[in-house]
């Protein structure tokens, strides 16, 4: 089974498109996917429904894959602030409990091939008091991916992003680059040819964000996350 956090450079980067489509093609190559969403702000808050709730994260990657775990797995926790899930859960007199994200990804291990958890916004987020997101990946074991934006201070982003993974012994397994804004122009593109001297982790493809990506460009992300 591999466990894989899709993590972000910055919030709306893309990271929901992007792990929808490879749950998508994963999906396509008959794997059992199962996704989860360990936090997700800016919803309506209290027990977790039965159903992702509309227009949430969790919704759409749960279209994406097919998976059917209770949302209490696949969502465990869901805050009305949009702001940082620590931040969110403080707010409503709550923590975000790391046993619980633990069992919830233990038995969506169980269940599926791959398990693509989203994160929110960028690594250093904060779930709660001494964990964030690279400690998340570091407790479950997760191999990571990194999506990035194609605009003005990708770079930067990108390279500390890198740097911060592998100071904490993560060696990430690609960045996939996605345009939330369209048309890219021709600044973002030569700023882009920059990327590959900055960091050592290799840049598998780039997504089309809102149109379906094509066999040839989904094809090397979803062998970084299954080896092939």
């Amino acid at each position: 089974m591999t466990g894989v956090l899709v993590t972000g450079t910055d919030t709306g980067v893309g990271k929901t498109w992007v792990t929808c489509r490879i749950a998508e093609a994963l999906r396509e190559r008959g794997l059992r996917v199962g996704v989860m969403k360990p936090c997700e702000t800016g919803m309506a808050g209290g027990p977790t429904p039965k159903e992702a709730p509309p227009g949430s994260d969790a919704e759409k990657l749960v279209r994406a894959s097919g998976c059917e775990a209770p949302l209490a797995d696949v969502l465990p926790y869901v805050f009305k602030l949009p702001a940082a899930p620590q931040v969110a859960a403080l707010e409503e007199g709550m923590t975000v409990e790391f046993d619980v994200l633990e069992a919830a990804y233990a038995r969506l291990r169980e269940a599926h091939d791959v398990v693509l958890v989203e994160g929110a916004g960028g690594l250093l987020v904060p779930l709660a008091p001494g964990l964030d997101y690279v400690a998340l990946a570091d407790k479950l074991e997760l191999e990571v991916l990194v999506v990035a934006r194609t605009g003005l201070g990708t770079l930067n982003h990108t390279a500390l992003t890198d740097r911060v993974l592998r100071n904490a012994g993560i060696a990430p397994k690609g960045i996939v680059l996605n345009s939330p804004r369209k048309p890219l122009g021709g600044n973002d593109r030569a700023n882009l040819s920059a990327l590959s001297s900055l960091v050592e982790t290799p840049v598998l493809a780039e997504f089309p964000h809102g149109e379906p990506a094509s066999g040839s460009v989904v094809r090397p992300v979803v062998e970084a996350v299954v080896g092939g």
